[in-house]
């Protein structure tokens, strides 16, 4: 099952946060969800440090588990957690003081 972003905060695509002063966008989003529980993400970043700007395309793995309609998934590289629920063909997770919403 392919998901991707479309809307954070109830706001379109980027998405921005700020980590010790570089800015990051989050421009796009895409998971894959596999029958084993597990799954991979691909997602674009723009990042701007003063006047350097760049652009990163990024990938992560992890596993994935539903439970009714509570959704939570543990990524592989550090073992963070992001929750949220599954109905339909609509997944919202909330990451990064945001609430993702992710359609099929």
């Amino acid at each position: 099952m392919e998901l991707g972003t479309s809307v954070t905060s109830c706001a379109p695509l980027p998405f921005a946060f700020q980590v010790r002063g570089v800015k990051y966008e989050v421009m796009s989003d895409q998971y894959v969800f596999l029958p084993d529980g597990s799954f991979t993400e691909a997602y674009q970043l723009r990042d701007t440090d003063g006047t350097i700007v760049g652009l990163e395309n990024l990938t992560d793995f992890g596993t994935w588990k539903l439970t009714g309609t509570v959704f939570v998934i543990t990524y592989g590289d550090n073992g963070a957690t992001a929750s949220g629920t599954f109905s339909g063909n609509t997944m919202t997770l909330t990451q990064l003081g945001a609430l993702m919403v992710y359609n099929r």
